[in-house]
C-alpha cells in the first residue's frame, strides 16, 4: 500500500510508548478517530466552521478578546489538519488527500462567512485585535510548532484512553487557527485589503504548516505505522468502496492514489514538510529582523528625547519610523535650544544609522497658564476714552460736497441751469430740493427720472427730488 515495510525499533519504540503511556492496541482506534475528522460531508464539522467563523469575526470587530477566545475553543479545523499530519507519517494518500480537501474547503467557506459578515456591518474600522494578527514573526512559528506538537499529544493519548482531553482547550487557545482566518475575511469585506489579507494569511499558513509537521513528527514517533494500524487502514478503505460516500471518495479509489508516488517515501514527505516550513520561514525572519530593528530604534529614540525634557515635561510626541529616515514630532513644556536639538538628533542617528529629523514644539505648562490667567483677571481696567463725535458741521460740509458733485454729473439739461439746491431730513426720508433757471416748469416725467438716478448715485432708496422753477429775468 505505502512501499514501506512496517517494522519499528522495539527498544526506541517502546520507550516512546511508555512515556506517552500509548498500547499497541489502541493505536488502530487512535487511525480511526483521527481519519474520521476529514469527512467533508459531516454536517456538524460543517456548523461547527459557520459558528466559529461568525464568533471569531465578531470578536475581531468589536475588539473582544473573550470573544475570539471562545471561537479558539471550537476549532473545528484541528480535525482535518491532525488527520493530514497522520496520513504524511503513515503515507495514506487517500487520508491526505481528502483531509486536504477538506481544508481547501473549510478555509474558503470560513473565510466567505467572515467576509460576508464584515461587508453586512456598518463599520469596517481595523481593530488593535485584527491589526495584531497581521505581522507574524518567526516567534509565531515557534508557538505553532509548540501548539502542534502538545495537541498532537493530547490526541495520542485521548485516543489511547490515557487523557489528554484537558490540553486540548490550551492547545486550541495557543494554536487560534479561526481568528487570522477571519482577519483575511475581514480584508475580503474591507474592500479586499491586500495589506490585511496577506499578513493575516501568512500568519495562517504559518499555523497550518507548523501544526502539519507537528503531527507528523509525534505521529512518526509514536510508531503508528503497525500491521494493526495498515489493517485498520484497509477495513477504512474498504467502507469507503462499499459507502461512497462522497464524490471525493470516488476519486480516490484511482489507483494512482494508492500509489502516491513520491509522496509514498518517507524521506520524500519529509522533504516536502521541511521546504514548507523553510518557506514561510523566510517573511517571518523579515518580519522578525523588522519587529527588532523597529524596537531598538524607538528605544534610541526615547533615550535622545530624554536629553531634551524629562517625561514631566513631554506634552506628546509622534515617531515616524522610515526604512532610512526617521521623523519624531515633540512638544514640551520646557524651553529648548536648538543646539541641544541638533545634539540629540546626531545622538539618535548615531545609535540607529539613520537621518534624524527632530521638531521640537514648545508650549506653556498648566501652571503657567493659570498665573497669566490671575494676572488677566487682576489687572486694573483701563477706561478707554470715548470716541470722539464727529461735529455736525463737518458733516453736514461733507453731505454738501458729496450731493453737489452727484448732483452736477447727474443733471443732463445744459440748456435749464442749475441754481442751487436744498437737503433736509423729512422722517426717514431725505429731500432734495433743487432750483433751476427755466421759463417753464420741468415735466413731471423729467423730474421721475431725475429723482431715480439720484437715488442710485446717493445710494439711497428712500429720496425724494423735488424742483423749483425759477423764472429768467427780463431783459430791458
Amino acid at each position: 500500500m505505502t512501499g514501506e515495510p512496517m517494522t519499528q525499533g522495539p527498544v526506541s519504540q517502546r520507550n516512546i510508548d511508555r512515556w506517552l503511556r500509548l498500547r499497541e492496541s489502541s493505536k488502530p482506534d487512535i487511525y480511526r478517530q483521527v481519519a474520521a475528522t476529514a469527512r467533508i460531508d459531516d454536517v456538524p464539522y460543517w456548523l461547527q466552521i459557520l459558528f466559529s467563523s461568525v464568533i471569531a469575526t465578531l470578536g475581531l470587530v468589536l475588539n473582544s478578546p473573550a470573544v475570539i477566545i471562545g471561537a479558539m475553543l471550537i476549532s473545528p479545523l484541528m480535525g482535518p489538519i491532525m488527520a493530514t499530519g497522520l496520513a504524511m507519517a503513515l503515507g495514506d494518500m487517500r487520508l491526505a488527500l481528502r483531509a486536504i480537501a477538506t481544508l481547501i474547503a473549510s478555509i474558503i467557506a470560513a473565510v466567505a462567512f467572515s467576509a460576508t459578515l464584515v461587508w453586512l456591518l456598518p463599520f469596517h474600522s481595523s481593530t488593535p485585535e485584527i491589526l495584531a494578527r497581521t505581522n507574524p514573526t518567526l516567534l509565531d512559528l515557534a508557538i505553532a510548532i509548540a501548539s502542534g506538537l502538545a495537541g498532537s499529544v493530547a490526541t495520542v493519548r485521548i485516543g489511547s484512553s490515557e487523557g489528554g482531553e484537558t490540553a486540548l482547550p490550551g492547545v486550541a487557545i495557543a494554536v487560534a487557527l479561526m481568528p487570522p482566518l477571519c482577519t483575511v475575511g475581514f480584508g475580503v469585506g474591507n474592500e479586499w485589503n491586500m495589506p490585511t489579507m496577506i499578513g493575516a494569511g501568512l500568519l495562517f499558513l504559518t499555523n497550518l504548516v507548523a501544526i502539519i509537521a507537528s503531527a507528523f513528527l509525534v505521529f512518526l514517533l509514536s510508531g503508528m505505522k503497525t500491521t494493526q494500524v495498515a489493517a485498520a487502514m484497509e477495513e477504512a478503505q474498504t467502507q469507503r468502496r462499499e459507502s461512497s460516500a462522497s464524490p471525493i471518495d470516488h476519486l480516490l479509489q484511482h489507483r494512482i492514489f494508492a500509489a502516491g508516488g513520491v509522496a509514498s517515501k518517507l524521506h520524500w514527505r519529509v522533504v516536502i514538510l521541511l521546504a514548507l516550513l523553510g518557506l514561510i520561514a523566510v517573511p517571518l525572519r523579515r518580519s522578525l529582523t523588522q519587529v527588532v530593528t523597529e524596537t531598538r530604534d524607538r528605544a534610541a529614540i526615547q533615550d535622545g528625547l530624554k536629553q531634551l525634557a524629562t517625561p514631566q515635561d513631554l506634552v506628546s510626541q509622534k515617531v515616524e519610523l522610515g526604512t532610512h529616515q526617521i521623523s519624531v514630532e515633540l512638544i514640551t513644556t520646557k524651553q529648548v535650544t536648538q543646539e541641544a536639538v541638533h545634539a540629540a538628533s546626531e545622538w539618535i542617528k548615531a545609535r540607529t544609522g539613520k537621518d534624524v529629523q527632530l521638531h521640537v514644539t514648545e508650549v506653556a505648562s498648566r501652571s503657567e497658564v493659570n498665573d497669566l490667567m490671575r494676572k488677566i483677571a487682576n489687572a486694573p481696567v483701563l477706561e478707554t476714552p470715548a470716541a470722539q463725535q464727529p461735529k455736525l458741521s463737518a458733516l453736514a460740509e461733507q453731505t454738501r460736497a458729496i450731493v453737489q458733485q452727484k448732483l452736477a454729473e447727474t443733471w443732463p439739461l445744459q440748456t435749464v441751469p442749475l441754481e442751487g439746491f436744498a437737503l433736509a431730513l423729512e422722517g426717514d426720508a431725505p429731500v432734495l430740493t433743487v432750483r433751476y433757471v427755466s421759463v417753464r416748469t420741468l415735466p413731471a416725467e423729467t423730474m421721475a427720472v431725475l429723482q431715480e438716478t439720484m437715488r442710485k448715485a446717493l445710494e439711497s432708496p428712500a429720496l425724494r427730488l423735488e424742483g423749483k422753477r425759477i423764472p429768467p429775468p427780463r431783459k430791458r
